[in-house]
């Protein structure tokens, strides 16, 4: 999108504009998405989840990655 906005000739404040909008918007769907996540837990399994945010499942996601594809690959 941004090569497109650079293509198209737009200036460099719809670009900047642009560039911030997308960065607010990517931090909402981050957020929402781990509070969805958390929030669709069962109780009973939601104290042990270990991380609160973004950036905390991320490395916890990083940290169990061989058990995440296991898992995904069970599924099948």
């Amino acid at each position: 999108m941004k090569r497109y906005l650079k293509e198209s000739e737009q200036n460099e404040e719809t670009i900047k504009a642009f560039k911030i909008k997308f960065e607010q918007d990517l931090e909402i769907f981050k957020s929402s998405t781990i509070q969805h996540l958390i929030h669709n837990t069962p109780p009973t399994f939601r104290e042990t989840l270990e991380f609160d945010d973004w950036n905390s499942s991320m490395n916890f996601l990083q940290r169990n990655k061989e058990d995440a594809f296991n898992f995904w690959r069970m599924r099948k």
